[in-house]
């Protein structure tokens, strides 16, 4: 038996995870995939196999979902952290007292929270990737997959959700 892991970026819901899954595991030989979902970041896919399955086919499968292989992190070899002083001098300061509400909390009060038709994740009207109008109502979704899912098949996912 064969196991490898591999890392995604770009996955943002369980509808996601699923194409990306649904694909590694049509590989010839993949008998096991999981996905330890990180949302919007980068995911780990654990592939197991009978055979030998190369990195190219499975970043293939991957790219099929319309999603990217993550390759290694070369701007970290190139980091070098700067030294931290033993004593650091911080200046005196006069406390300041801030009265009234901040904007970004404004902003969030007049948000209004949504449900993904494709995928059923909770999502902010003002963080939605995409929005398609059908039969006279507003849809949004949490990612472009979701968005072409539910434009390929509206009446499948029209009735799910109440906008």
């Amino acid at each position: 038996m064969n196991f490898a892991a591999y890392r995604v970026r770009g996955l943002v819901c369980e509808a996601c995870m699923a194409d990306v899954m649904e694909k590694v595991r049509a590989v010839p030989g993949v008998s096991y995939v999981a996905v330890d979902l990180v949302a919007g970041g980068v995911s780990r896919l654990t592939v197991s196999s009978s055979v030998h399955v190369g990195t190219d086919t499975v970043r293939d499968a991957i790219r099929r979902s319309g999603f990217d292989f993550a390759t290694g992190w070369p701007w970290l070899r190139r980091f070098t952290a700067r030294p931290v002083p033993d004593v650091a001098q911080v200046p005196a300061m006069d406390p300041v007292v801030e009265v009234g509400r901040d904007e970004e909390e404004m902003e969030e009060d007049m948000s209004q929270k949504v449900t993904d038709p494709v995928c059923g994740m909770s999502i902010d009207t003002t963080s939605a990737v995409g929005s398609a109008e059908y039969q006279g109502k507003t849809y949004r979704f949490c990612s472009s997959h979701c968005a072409e899912s539910f434009k390929a098949d509206p009446a499948r996912y029209a009735g799910t959700v109440a906008q």
